[in-house]
């Protein structure tokens, strides 16, 4: 799966040459994706520039291998700054933003950050 600045999200078949398109084809800049990760073998998580964070489902083992339809599981806003890391940790999503904010989303949180939100500017890890 793919995303761009356009917010298209696509699924992307090399073996066949094909891509199709993920939920709404609307194209806005606004809604540009930042940033992806696989959830699951059947999902994936998308960051956005609105500061939405979207989980997609496949119906799919491997997501998107097959014609299998692709649906928005679910959508929550809250992301603070600039998405500029994502990834999953058990079933929480941890999003990283430019500004040093780091985010931990449960899986049942209504908002992005419901589980912990850590302000880490200027800590340095060796």
């Amino acid at each position: 799966i793919v995303g761009d600045e356009t917010g298209l999200l696509k699924v992307v078949d090399a073996e066949r040459g094909s891509a199709r398109l993920v939920g709404d084809a609307r194209q806005t800049r606004r809604r540009g994706v930042l940033a992806l990760t696989s959830a699951a073998s059947a999902s994936c998580v998308c960051a956005r520039t609105d500061g939405t964070l979207e989980t997609w489902q496949s119906e799919d083992e491997a997501f998107g291998t097959s014609d299998a339809s692709c649906e928005l599981a679910s959508r929550r806003a809250g992301l603070l700054g600039e998405c500029v890391g994502l990834a999953m940790a058990d079933d929480r999503v941890v999003s990283v933003s430019d500004d040093g904010r780091v985010q931990v989303t449960g899986p049942t949180d209504d908002v992005v950050g419901g589980a912990l939100t850590l302000d880490v500017e200027g800590i340095y890890f060796a």
